[in-house]
């Protein structure tokens, strides 16, 4: 073995010089074509692998690419559906709200009408009760009325109007309330029923606790049936009216009416109706 090593090495070394040194430059020897025919698979080998390379790259990169492009869709197609979502949620806020609003509006309705029914339910029962003191005020009235004045009163009987009973019952009735007392002014306009009513009855057309009720709960109407169908005025020196004009007079200006005939009343009896009591009084100019 010892022997051979150095044979050996030296072999090894001069093909080793050779194929560096020689081989590069002998063109008659066959190794060189096998070498070069080698290296040209070699090369082609590589170009193959680098064109593989190449190719598996560029699936690689499509593959990347058509993946990144499907994950681009999947997150559009995310977006889009996020985007719906929040449209959808946005819309759904809105018809909540509306609804909401919708719901206070109603319930803001239901209250003003709530406020405006007990407001009128309010001012119906106060317009009752004012309506109801005035009817019990007039009748309690009507009462001291009757036992301060009316009782004390000459009744007409059949006795003449005057002539300035005449010429009062000529004027209108707005002319007229100007000519007559402030007593009887302020009896006809503030305690019609009572001071009407004592017309009636000491005229001799009605009697004064009927005539005190008719006037209290139908004025109008009462005033205008007794000028129009009695002979109210004519016993106090006027004309019967007729029904249209009394409607208009009783309607419009009823306290005018009532005051000319209650001065009418006075002028032809000769006594003067006061606040409490009667002044005048023939009965008294008798005694």
């Amino acid at each position: 073995m010892d022997k051979i090593l150095p044979k050996v090495r030296a072999e090894e070394k001069e093909a080793e010089n050779y194929y560096h040194n020689v081989f590069l430059h002998d063109t008659d020897n066959p190794l060189e074509e096998w070498t070069f025919s080698s290296k040209n698979r070699i090369t082609v080998a590589n170009a193959s692998n680098a064109t593989s390379g190449t190719k598996k790259a560029k699936t690689k990169a499509a593959v990347a690419k058509d993946g990144k492009k499907a994950i681009g869709n999947l997150t559009k197609g995310e977006n889009e559906t996020v985007n719906s979502q929040n449209v959808s949620k946005a819309a759904g806020d809105q018809d909540d709200n509306s609804a909401e609003a919708g719901k206070a509006w109603e319930d803001d309705k239901n209250a003003a009408n709530k406020a405006a029914k007990d407001q009128e339910e309010t001012s119906g029962t106060g317009s009752s009760s004012v309506k109801y003191s005035r009817f019990v005020a007039q009748l309690i009235f009507g009462l001291v009325y009757y036992i301060l004045i009316v009782r004390k009163y000459p009744e007409l009987k059949d006795a003449q109007p005057s002539s300035h009973a005449v010429e009062m019952q000529e004027r209108n009735e707005v002319m007229a309330t100007c000519h007559v007392s402030g007593r009887n002014c302020l009896l006809s306009w503030c305690c019609s029923g009572p001071r009407a009513a004592h017309t009636f009855h000491s005229v001799g057309v009605l009697n004064y606790w009927p005539g005190l009720c008719f006037m209290t709960f139908l004025p109008c109407c009462t005033l205008c049936l007794m000028n129009a169908m009695s002979d109210l005025n004519v016993k106090l020196g006027g004309q019967r009216r007729n029904f249209c004009m009394s409607c208009l007079c009783a309607w419009c200006c009823s306290c005018c009416v009532i005051a000319q005939d209650a001065e009418a009343l006075d002028l032809t009896t000769g006594a003067r109706t006061g606040l409490c009591g009667v002044y005048g009084d023939p009965r008294d100019q008798d005694a």
